[in-house]
């Protein structure tokens, strides 16, 4: 059993709490927020230029970060702020702050701009708005944030930036949802505007496996509580074998070992997927909810579109109808590209989860781009409810 990370704690003492006498001005409880008083060039900022998964936390000191990061083991990572603005986002107009991080991804570079608001009178991360290894374009108008950049494509193995990429990111009460084309704020699950911030990628993990060939697998998973995962992924059969799994939590925790048990069918309840139970508690205070829906789905349903990496999420749809027979999945579409090299590694293909309006998880998987041909999609998340029938 081993565990590897460390925990950013920020907080602040109030110099007359801490002295006998001392009492606060009367008129302190009602100062407001300002983005003067986040301190951005020493803070903890979420994931550092889209290239972590899940987006680790990224503690900064006086601009440069405190330590590299090693995602998942790999190449490491390390990131500071370069740049930074005030914006003025959404209806009614509130005030944030992006800042630019540049990042070393082993021998590239890459950059992130994060955006900065608060949780009441805290200071928080909300998401990456934008991220690229080369320049991108970003601008403010209509109260939304304007982006545009070219991407390295998988097409062509990352080699060069042959894909191009152009949204806008409007505020939907707390949170930031990319849109594409003529998608608008109204497009939205009408929910969304009421979740707190950062609760569309509250309990993301990657649970990563290494088969007796020595096959290293990246999963994206959910954290359900502080010592249980679920992923739509099969870790108990295939080439994962009976592997354990490490897991990797947004607080920079390895886990491992982790126990996995798995559902394998028509002895699964029909569901397939994994349960994983860590040797130790996380870090990670935000959890995630889980439903397994019924197939085929009635309606087409709109959610958020959500992957690994800290890049705020975009609209998708859920269609009614079912692709395969042994392993029935969904087919989600959203007009964000699938095939963004930055996004995708280091899963297979581009892996994301699909958030209803309540922000309950129902889907994992792939995703299609609009207009693309449909030939995989997302499996539903099993109930875990239901008693595994296989494990390590």
């Amino acid at each position: 059993m081993r565990w590897r990370g460390w925990r950013a704690v920020a907080s602040g003492l109030a110099v007359c709490g801490l002295v006998a006498g001392c009492s606060a001005p009367q008129n302190a409880a009602a100062a407001a927020p300002r983005l003067s008083d986040i301190a951005y060039r020493n803070f903890v900022y979420r994931g550092g230029c889209d290239w972590d998964k899940p987006g680790l936390d990224t503690p900064m000191a006086w601009g440069r970060q405190t330590g590299v990061v090693t995602r998942t083991g790999t190449v490491p990572s390390h990131a500071e702020v370069v740049d930074s603005r005030r914006v003025r986002l959404g209806t009614p107009a509130r005030d944030y702050l992006i800042v630019r991080l540049q990042c070393s991804i082993g021998d590239a570079t890459a950059t992130g701009w994060h955006l900065l608001g608060f949780d009441g009178t805290q200071p928080v991360d909300l998401g990456i708005v934008a991220a690229a290894y080369g320049p991108l374009d970003l601008q403010v108008a209509d109260g939304q944030l304007v982006v545009g950049h070219e991407y390295r494509s998988t097409a062509d193995r990352g080699l060069s930036d042959t894909g191009r990429t152009d949204y806008r990111v409007a505020m939907v009460g707390n949170t930031p949802v990319r849109l594409y084309g003529d998608e608008q704020p109204s497009d939205v699950p009408a929910g969304v505007d009421r979740w707190a911030p950062n609760a569309w990628r509250a309990g993301l993990v990657t649970l990563v496996t290494t088969s007796p060939a020595g096959v290293t697998g990246w999963h994206l998973g959910v954290q359900l509580d502080p010592t249980t995962a679920i992923t739509a992924d099969d870790l108990t059969v295939g080439d994962a074998g009976c592997t354990p799994a490490a897991t990797w939590t947004h607080a920079g925790q390895r886990i491992d070992p982790a126990g996995t048990q798995g559902w394998v069918g028509a002895d699964g309840a029909g569901q397939r997927g994994s349960l994983v139970t860590l040797s130790l508690p996380t870090d990670a205070p935000d959890l995630a909810r889980v439903a397994r829906p019924a197939l085929p789905l009635s309606t087409p349903l709109r959610g958020l579109l959500v992957t690994g990496s800290g890049l705020v999420p975009a609209l998708a749809t859920a269609g009614t109808a079912t692709l395969g027979s042994a392993v029935p999945t969904v087919p989600v579409t959203s007009r964000a590209p699938a095939d963004d090299r930055l996004e995708t590694q280091p899963f297979a293909g581009p892996t994301a989860v699909f958030r209803d309006e309540q922000g309950t998880v129902l889907l994992s998987g792939a995703w299609t781009a609009s207009g693309a041909s449909t030939t995989e999609g997302m499996r539903p998340m099993p109930d875990p409810g239901v008693t595994p029938v296989s494990g390590c």
